[in-house]
């Protein structure tokens, strides 16, 4: 079985826990999207289709939909900055990275 923690994939996906990936896929239930930077949307389109819920801040959604990656409403979750999200027993917090607009660090 694949270890939990928090380490980097060879594709470049940071995995949280073992719930959570962050910024290119990975078979996880959930996929964070820190920001609309193209390398750290890598594998979106798979993600949505296999992950339960994509996690991103609002105006990441809205650079998403600007750059014609759709996300279904029921795997969408807006979660602000400071928000947390529980699953499985793992929570995640989206913080505010001064990077671009929207861009969070988990």
């Amino acid at each position: 079985m694949e270890g939990c923690g928090a380490r980097v994939t060879s594709k470049g996906a940071i995995l949280l826990g073992c719930s959570f990936a962050a910024d290119a896929y990975h078979r996880r239930p959930v996929r964070i999207v820190t920001h609309a930077h193209e390398d750290h949307m890598k594998g979106l389109s798979r993600s949505v289709r296999e992950s339960l819920l994509i996690i991103a801040t609002p105006y990441t959604f809205r650079f998403l939909e600007v750059l014609g990656k759709r996300v279904p409403p029921e795997r969408r979750v807006e979660l602000p900055y400071g928000a947390s999200l529980d699953f499985d027993g793992e929570r995640v917090t989206l913080v505010k990275a001064r990077h671009i607009a929207g861009s969070a660090r988990s």
